[in-house]
């Protein structure tokens, strides 16, 4: 009978880790989107491919793989899907996610190299050229980072589960896309990087590719100037911008991987000392106290 209770307090505590951790991608998703319409840009397509195949899936499925607790605790874990524990868990690691986005987007926006993407000068036919920007660069990253953290922070053991670092394909997948990121943001201008469409690289270069750019420049896809007719084409682009001979700078990009880490690191003490940790026993404690019956022989 108690290891019949173990596993299924493990079962039912594992379900709603999932469930979580799904809702705080759905969330953490608007923020990304509302980011990226808000500047009229777009993620690159390999990140959604990165998103909804490797990160979701694989962490979903390995979050399924956490092991009971060797001892019986006398809590039960919550059975509501909208009860203040799940609710404080998924809403309070949003807000937090979305306060590190706008930092990292003023943070950004304060350098003094930024131009702005000239979505007045966009061409949707060319729609899979709109994340190259700084502002698609910066979305991307702090959003992978919260999504690749958030397995791991809702894997934590606590009560009913073993602790985290027993569940190996958490720490695994974990580790695997830290690096991957980790990588992308302090390599220099490559294949890698194109990839992701990723501002290390220059796309406001003299001779540019990209169409938006093009035009901010007024000049065509052979360099040449053609600013009357980009000016009748895109009549509130301005076309006269001049060619940059810089991408994102390391340095900007080492004070946004330190922002991903804090967020990190925030959304790691918030749901292990509130939601599961002393927090919540001391909430319990004195303002909700739980009220059991008591049989006497």
């Amino acid at each position: 009978m108690v290891d019949l209770l173990r596993e299924g307090r493990c079962a039912l505590a594992t379900s709603f880790a999932s469930y979580k951790f799904v809702l705080t991608y759905g969330q953490t998703y608007i923020i990304a989107k509302l980011s990226y319409v808000w500047f009229d840009v777009t993620l690159p397509s390999v990140a959604y491919v990165v998103i909804d195949v490797a990160m979701i899936l694989c962490l979903t499925y390995a979050l399924t793989l956490s092991r009971p607790k060797d001892e019986l605790t006398t809590e039960r874990p919550t059975s509501s899907l909208l009860g203040p524990h799940t609710f404080l868990s998924i809403t309070g690691t949003t807000i937090i996610n979305a306060i590190f986005m706008g930092i990292s987007l003023g943070v950004m926006a304060a350098d003094p190299e930024y131009i702005k993407w000239p979505n007045k000068c966009s061409d949707a036919n060319f729609w899979y050229l709109l994340a190259d920007n700084w502002e698609t660069t910066v979305i991307c990253v702090l959003f992978l980072y919260q999504l690749s953290f958030a397995g791991l922070v809702f894997a934590i053991g606590g009560r009913f589960r073993k602790p985290v670092w027993t569940n190996t394909l958490v720490i695994v997948l974990t580790v695997i896309f830290q690096a991957m990121l980790l990588s992308l943001v302090l390599s220099e201008p490559n294949d890698w990087t194109r990839v992701f469409h990723f501002a290390s690289f220059n796309y406001n270069d003299v001779g540019t590719n990209s169409k938006t750019w093009q035009n901010y420049q007024g000049v065509d896809n052979q360099g040449v100037e053609n600013q009357v007719q980009c000016l009748i084409d895109y009549p509130g682009c301005g076309c006269d911008g001049e060619a940059t001979d810089y991408g994102m700078p390391y340095d900007l990009r080492v004070t946004l991987l330190v922002i991903a880490y804090i967020n990190q690191f925030f959304m790691l003490v918030f749901n292990t000392l509130v939601i599961e940790g002393p927090v919540r026993r001391w909430c319990i404690a004195t303002k909700y106290p739980i009220k059991r019956l008591e049989f006497g022989l």
